[in-house]
C-alpha cells in the first residue's frame, strides 16, 4: 500500500500537505504526526522532464535548462544525494495530480487546460508516494501551473513566475521537505517557505534548507548542536 501527499508553492498562506514546523526546516512524518520519515531510500534520484516545458518560453530548451539548474541548485556537500535527469517523457498524468498514476518514473511537467483544479493561488505541486509503513518514497512528480499563470525566465511578479523561482521549492518538497512556517528572517526568506518570493530568492536555497535536505540525506554524521537547532 502507498499514500499519496501534495505539497505545493504558494503566493497566499496555503498549507498542502503534512507539516512539522520548525525554527530551521520541516519534513514530513509517514502517519501524520508519528511514523517514519518522508525520504527516499536512494543515492540517486533520477527525473524526466516534458519536451514541451512551458508553453510560455521559447525556446522550449531554455526552459528545460532552468528546470536542470533548479536540481543543481540542491547540491551541497552535506548530502548524499544526487540528481540524475533520465529520458524525456511526455505524460501529464502526474501523481502531484488528483487523477494521476504513479508510473515509476519522477515527471515534471506544465499542466497547460483544465485538468488542472488546484486554483489560481498554487504555482506548483509535488506529489510524492510513500508507504506509510516505513517512510519510504517510491515516486514524487512536479506540476506546474500553466493555465492560469504565464511563465518567464529571471522575472517574478503577480500572474507572471519565474520557473526556477517555483522549480527549486517544489524539488525540496518532493525529496521529503515541508514549508518552514517561521524562524526566519521575511527579508531573505529560505526556499521552503510558504511563498514564491517576488525578488526571485527562492531560486537560492539558505543554509537553514540545506540543513533540512542534509539530515534527511547525511553525506556523513549529521546532527543538530543544540535542540534548539
Amino acid at each position: 500500500m502507498m499514500n499519496r501527499t501534495w505539497s505545493a508553492c504558494l503566493l497566499a498562506l496555503l498549507c498542502l500537505g503534512l507539516s512539522t514546523p520548525a525554527h530551521g526546516y520541516a519534513v514530513s512524518l509517514s502517519q501524520g504526526d508519528t511514523g517514519q520519515l518522508l525520504k527516499w531510500d536512494l543515492q540517486t534520484v533520477s527525473y524526466a522532464l516534458h519536451p514541451q516545458c512551458s508553453e510560455d518560453i521559447s525556446p522550449s530548451s531554455a526552459c528545460l535548462d532552468e528546470l536542470r539548474a533548479s536540481f543543481a541548485m540542491w547540491n551541497t556537500g552535506c548530502s548524499g544525494l544526487e540528481f540524475v535527469e533520465g529520458s524525456p517523457s511526455a505524460n501529464r498524468s502526474l501523481t502531484s495530480m488528483p487523477n494521476g498514476a504513479a508510473n515509476g518514473i519522477n515527471e515534471l511537467a506544465f499542466i497547460e487546460d483544465s485538468s488542472w483544479t488546484y486554483g489560481t493561488y498554487v504555482l506548483g505541486v509535488a506529489g510524492p508516494y510513500f508507504s506509510p509503513v516505513t517512510g519510504v518514497i517510491t515516486e514524487a512528480d512536479i506540476a506546474f501551473n500553466g493555465l492560469q499563470h504565464k511563465w518567464n525566465i529571471g522575472q517574478g511578479g503577480f500572474n507572471t513566475q519565474d520557473v526556477m523561482n517555483v522549480a527549486v521549492h517544489e524539488i525540496g518538497h518532493m525529496v521529503g521537505l515541508q514549508h518552514a512556517l517561521s524562524g526566519y528572517d521575511p527579508s531573505n526568506p529560505p526556499t521552503m517557505a510558504t511563498t514564491a518570493d517576488p525578488g526571485l530568492k527562492s531560486q537560492t536555497p539558505e543554509a537553514d534548507d540545506y540543513d533540512g535536505l542534509c539530515f534527511l540525506y547525511p553525506a556523513e554524521s549529521h546532527s543538530c548542536s543544540s535542540d534548539a537547532d
